[in-house]
């Protein structure tokens, strides 16, 4: 079930949201924290049509009530003699508020700034308050500050557990949370409305991460990272998945740390992880067999568990040479020919000028660290060019791929003055969005790489690899648009 939290200034938006929130959740949690006067309560709660959850919580547990305690505690038992489905109480509160009538408890635990240490007597602290369900909200930045959230709500404990990741994590949990029957995941009603920074709105759990379909039985693929182009690389396998029948999803997760990555993989029966190549996070050291791209080039972006070994594969870096070998040849050019330049030092950059290798042209590599893209050009036997140096080079084709790097005049940056007419340019930070080098190289009528074209090239293998099965170009399209 969903749980949308309205938080409303006032009593008569307090109505609004209320049913705005029903139409669209399955619970909906009332936070009385912000009301400037103390509402009806049962006016409020009549006529929603849905369980109701009254909470009113502290400045120190993530909530803005700024009067007395004694006030918020005559508010929660107002609240509680009008029979909501549910009240929260943090400790202190639940210490003096008795049970009443058929109102359950939800006995919280809120840590806005670190995590908790003792989760255990965390939860004997809950049965002493009579508690029905047990809520824990703290920190997940990363899914490594997530794991302990996780771990409580897969454990099978004697109380259930619902949880709230503050952060952009807090999505990790909430699928997850789907998958091993929490009571409720929660929800934005829409953006400007979350109850913590970077609550994901009810709206892109379902539109984005099929939310309706996860269960039990669902397969969750593990997609390292937040960005954009990230969200839109779930949007479109999971509406591939769904459209194959197939009970893989797209779990997004920011990892910070390999240590122990794999077994915390293999421990939520997560069989895959898909990578954000153009980011620095070396995945291929976790793969323990490879293709020659993650052996010789230490570039993966997709690492699957089969036969108790994690199998890395690079995906993106072969289909952007395939694209840029199709770019070529519609110039009239082989890239044999061509003096080609990659800028960047991660391993997105390390699969292309493998891939470029076997064509036998002149390969360059930059990056503003200069001693990273030094060690790339040794690694791969290609030249190395200082940054300070970028514009004196020549180049035929230049491919961008490392995403911290940005367009601007600081000496980190990249300017697109750069770009000529006669170069191929690729921007592949960002697939299958479009990116202002990519507008930049155009304005300058050089010959760009489509980020569609090589984002479908690349989630067509990536799906294939996967499920066996042909990516839907249509359906690529349909899920961009």
């Amino acid at each position: 079930m969903i749980c949308i939290s309205v938080t409303p200034e006032s009593r008569q938006l307090a109505k609004v949201d209320l049913l705005n929130a029903s139409r669209v959740g399955d619970i909906v949690e009332l936070c009385l924290d912000r009301l400037k006067k103390a509402p009806d309560m049962g006016e409020l709660l009549a006529d929603v049509g849905k369980p109701i959850i009254v909470s009113c919580r502290r400045r120190q547990d993530g909530g803005d009530w700024d009067g007395s305690e004694d006030e918020r505690i005559a508010l929660l038992r107002q609240a509680i003699i009008c029979n909501p489905a549910y009240v929260e109480l943090d400790l202190d509160a639940a210490k003096q508020i008795p049970r009443f009538g058929a109102t359950k408890r939800v006995i919280a635990f809120t840590s806005l700034s670190s995590l908790p240490d003792d989760v255990n007597g965390m939860f004997d602290d809950a049965w002493n308050a009579k508690a029905d369900i047990v809520k824990f909200t703290w920190p997940t930045k990363t899914f490594e500050q997530t794991w302990p959230l996780l771990k409580a709500v897969a454990d099978k404990r004697e109380l259930p557990v619902v949880g709230l990741g503050i952060g952009r994590s807090g999505i990790t949990y909430s699928l997850l949370g789907r998958k091993f029957n929490s009571p409720w995941i929660y929800a934005a009603l829409e953006k400007g409305m979350e109850a913590f920074s970077g609550q994901t709105t009810v709206f892109d759990l379902r539109e984005i991460y099929d939310l309706d379909a996860l269960g039990p039985k669902t397969r969750f693929l593990g997609l390292a990272g937040f960005s954009n182009n990230q969200t839109a690389l779930a949007k479109v396998l999971n509406r591939a998945f769904a459209q194959a029948d197939l009970s893989f999803r797209c779990l997004p997760m920011q990892v910070a740390s390999l240590d122990a990555l794999k077994r915390r993989l293999e421990q939520l029966k997560i069989p895959g992880l898909i990578v954000n190549p153009a980011a620095p996070l070396d995945a291929a050291q976790l793969a323990d067999r490879g293709d020659a791209a993650v052996t010789e080039a230490g570039a993966a972006d997709l690492l699957y568990h089969k036969e108790d070994q994690w199998h890395g594969f690079n995906l993106l870096g072969r289909a952007a040479v395939k694209t840029l070998e199709a770019a070529a040849q519609a110039k009239g050019r082989e890239l044999k020919t061509q003096q080609a330049l990659v800028v960047g030092a991660t391993p997105l950059a390390r699969a292309v000028l493998h891939g470029l290798k076997k064509f036998g042209g002149v390969l360059s590599v930059t990056a503003p660290d200069d001693d990273a893209a030094l060690r790339t050009a040794q690694r791969l036997d290609v030249r190395h060019i200082p940054y300070a140096s970028l514009y004196d080079t020549r180049a035929d084709v230049v491919v961008i791929a490392d995403e911290s790097i940005h367009a601007g005049h600081r000496k980190q940056d990249l300017n697109p003055a750069l770009f000529r007419s006669e170069m191929i340019v690729a921007d592949l930070t960002a697939i299958p969005l479009d990116t202002t080098f990519l507008s930049e190289a155009r304005d300058r009528l050089a010959r760009v790489i489509d980020s569609q074209d090589v984002g479908y090239a690349y989630l067509s293998s990536l799906f294939k690899a996967i499920s066996g099965r042909e990516l839907d170009r249509a359906l690529f399209d349909a899920a961009l648009a």
